[in-house]
């Protein structure tokens, strides 16, 4: 996995959405009001990932908000029998597609066209980690989608995560609100890269090279692995998690209050370490995993 850490990278931190919806496909806002939402809102970047459609829609006047033009590739794949979703975010040309018989044909298509390919929401679809493990060009997969949440509460997926790493696949984890606005599900969850442009290639580099963390809420500050020793640093929280495959890792709690940093000495054995922050109210963050030398 070509990855670079946020918290040692020159740039700029930028907020963005990859993963909504308008009425050019299942949701119940405009394409401009979309934007209009998030630009509204400070964020620096979005993602519209309408169903098997790419919309292209300008930012508000004198807002700088980036826009990446996006889709969400469904189908059902032949291979396992069940349904897989896409989205293709940073798409050149393709502007739609149709309902598809492969997750591997969807992901070519999304890098043919030079975009970044995201297996979107694949606790709530049911995907199992055998069904991943074939699959090449994926560059990453929602960890966190908040619009499952609401719906069935099977919005997380960092067991699937864990097992992907452990058969030795690397995806980057990204936290997405999939607003489909019929409900409150917008601006819940979000990623914030480090950019070293506020540009939409900064942000295309940021993504691809894992030089982000996922979040509801919670800051991370800093998060190392440094020989032996895991470190972190974050917005003050009553949980932080060290997260390994299997039974390795470390959880770290507060009794008495909040904590804003731990340590963590690892056993020797991990392949990876990547974060969790829960801060008071359950709200999530989510670090992208480290390589260990073991």
């Amino acid at each position: 996995m070509n990855s670079r850490s946020p918290f040692d990278s020159p740039g700029v931190w930028l907020k963005g959405n990859l993963h909504t919806h308008s009425t050019e496909s299942d949701g119940a806002r405009d394409p401009d009001d979309v934007v209009s939402w998030y630009a509204d809102r400070g964020y620096d970047f979005l993602a519209i990932t309408d169903h098997r459609t790419r919309t292209i829609v300008d930012p508000p006047e004198d807002n700088s908000l980036i826009m990446l033009p996006s889709m969400e590739l469904d189908g059902r794949d032949k291979s396992f029998g069940g349904e897989y979703h896409l989205t293709g975010i940073g798409l050149a040309s393709l502007d739609r597609t149709e309902s598809g018989t492969s997750l591997q044909a969807a992901v070519d298509q999304v890098k043919a066209d030079g975009g970044l390919a995201i297996l979107a929401h694949p606790n709530w679809l049911g995907i199992a980690p055998h069904q991943v493990f074939p699959i090449s060009g994926l560059d990453g997969l929602e960890v966190f989608n908040v619009n499952c949440e609401q719906g069935n509460g099977k919005g997380e997926s960092g067991q699937l995560w864990d097992h992907v790493f452990d058969a030795g696949m690397s995806l980057h984890g990204l936290a997405v609100d999939d607003a489909h606005w019929h409900g409150p599900d917008a601006g819940k969850a979000w990623v914030v890269v480090r950019s070293q442009t506020r540009t939409a290639e900064g942000v295309y580099d940021a993504l691809a090279t894992g030089c982000f963390y996922s979040t509801q809420g919670p800051e991370i500050h800093s998060f190392t692995v440094d020989g032996n020793v895991a470190r972190a640093r974050c917005s003050p929280v009553v949980d932080i998690r060290f997260v390994s495959q299997g039974k390795f890792g470390r959880r770290f709690t507060s009794e008495n209050g909040e904590i804003e940093e731990a340590e963590f000495v690892l056993y020797g054995q991990e392949k990876y370490v990547r974060l969790v922050c829960i801060d008071r109210e359950g709200r999530m963050a989510w670090s992208n995993p480290v390589m260990t030398a073991a």
